[in-house]
């Protein structure tokens, strides 16, 4: 079990107990995320609010090495391997009528943005660790390590911005 939003952000030093006393009370009164309300309230910022969720989504999501299953050829068709590359992730199976992709933790918030905008509802995501990733890119795309490896630093110069 993860740990609430609000406390990770208390441990992390963004909000105090009385902050987040506040959000939640007025969660309460009008159902909207915690997350959401704490960004409107105390200006915490999307970024954050975005790596709370990862770490929580972290906490409970199945954890896959894409480099070590078998993917069938009709679920890794579902992303070219420039998108695979480009978006962080890999199809990796059908788990009845929702595809499931694996990410990285620290592309989980991207990578959801993109898997929603283009499966909708109808997807899940497990996540690896970034060699992982890259390994598996490598193994059902052949995507090439250097090229994945200046897109991840770009990412990483373009969101640390």
């Amino acid at each position: 079990m993860s740990k609430p939003m609000g406390q990770i952000l208390i441990d992390r030093g963004i909000l105090s107990e009385t902050q987040r006393d506040q959000v939640l009370r007025a969660q309460r009164g009008t159902n909207r995320p915690f997350g959401e309300l704490a960004e409107k309230m105390f200006e915490v910022s999307q970024k954050e609010i975005e790596a709370v969720w990862a770490e929580q989504y972290g906490a409970i999501a199945e954890w896959i090495d894409p480099a070590d299953v078998e993917i069938p050829s009709h679920v890794l068709c579902v992303l070219s391997g420039r998108q695979a590359a480009q978006f962080a992730m890999i199809p990796i199976r059908y788990a009845g009528r929702s595809l499931v992709l694996c990410t990285t933790r620290e592309q989980l918030p991207r990578a959801l943005r993109f898997a929603s905008a283009t499966f909708g509802a109808e997807c899940t995501l497990a996540l690896c660790e970034t060699e992982q990733l890259s390994a598996g890119l490598r193994k059902h795309y052949d995507v090439d390590a250097a090229a994945w490896e200046a897109l991840m630093r770009q990412l990483g110069s373009s969101e640390a911005a």
